[in-house]
């Protein structure tokens, strides 16, 4: 079956419904199990790691939008807030990095300008408008991309965020999409003869939310230590046995499959400047 992001919501939406509650490390496991790729993984990830930092009851997708244009020449102007007259906040910018543009319900977007700070916007919102890439990204080539262009973007107080956790985003994305990652990969080899890479992946799992419940949500992620670390190593031998054995000869898995080495790197420990 060929992945779609259409599909993929459908999926999703419907595993969602049914947690009770949606506790973002379920939403991963939950998501992860109705994948059928790595882009679905990304965004199943993704979603666990963006109501985990911001302690939002969101209920559908949800894109955490930072990325501005670094361009040397022309840049697109970086998003900046200002007070509303009638009480609020107005929105104008740019926005360069908008992941599932396709089927995002909402955006958490980082503002700077006179009143700085994370505001909540609702697709549909007037004054916001989603442009989605014209090709697709040569890695994950099934997750829709785009920017977001906000043009007096009026906001109520509401819409404005406390920051959370959002020091600790990478370190929650990359724990996010890793267990999101090993619960596609415990479904995919659900009816595996040995059922090997199943247990491993089941085990990973389970030391995931292990972390989360002990290390108060990774608050500090100090506190969580050589444990993080200890997970990753887990999911990347993982990685590298399927690349080496089963999904050797799949295209898309050994294209994509650097996307779960790339969260390594947030999970290990600080170094020290001494």
């Amino acid at each position: 079956m060929r992945a779609t992001e259409h599909n993929y919501r459908t999926a999703w939406q419907s595993r969602f419904e049914q947690l009770n509650p949606p506790t973002p490390w379920a939403l991963a496991v939950a998501g992860g199990q109705c994948a059928i790729d790595l882009a679905n993984v990304f965004i199943a990830g993704y979603q666990a790691a963006i109501r985990a930092t911001f302690s939002v009851a969101f209920t559908g997708w949800v894109s955490y939008a930072a990325s501005e244009d670094r361009s040397e020449i022309n840049p697109l102007p970086g998003l900046s807030v200002t007070r509303s007259p009638d009480q609020g906040y107005v929105l104008n910018g740019c926005k360069t990095w908008i992941a599932a543009i396709d089927h995002v319900d909402e955006l958490v977007v980082k503002g700077g300008g006179a009143t700085p700070g994370y505001f909540r916007v609702a697709r549909g919102t007037p004054g916001l408008t989603l442009a989605p890439n014209p090709k697709a990204p040569s890695m994950l080539p099934t997750l829709s991309q785009g920017r977001a262009l906000f043009s007096n973007v009026l906001l109520d107080e509401s819409a404005k965020l406390a920051p959370g956790q959002i020091k600790q985003f990478a370190t929650l994305e990359a724990l996010y999409i890793e267990t999101a990652f090993c619960a596609w990969v415990a479904s995919t080899h659900e009816r595996e003869p040995d059922g090997v890479r199943k247990s491993e992946a089941a085990a990973s799992i389970a030391r995931a939310n292990s972390l989360l419940t002990t290390s108060a949500g990774l608050s500090p992620v100090t506190e969580a230590g050589g444990a993080l670390s200890a997970f990753d190593q887990e999911v990347q031998q993982l990685r590298i046995s399927l690349s080496d054995t089963v999904w050797s000869s799949d295209a898309d898995w050994m294209r994509d499959q650097s996307l779960i080495k790339m969260y390594s790197r947030a999970l290990q420990p600080a170094k020290s400047d001494g």
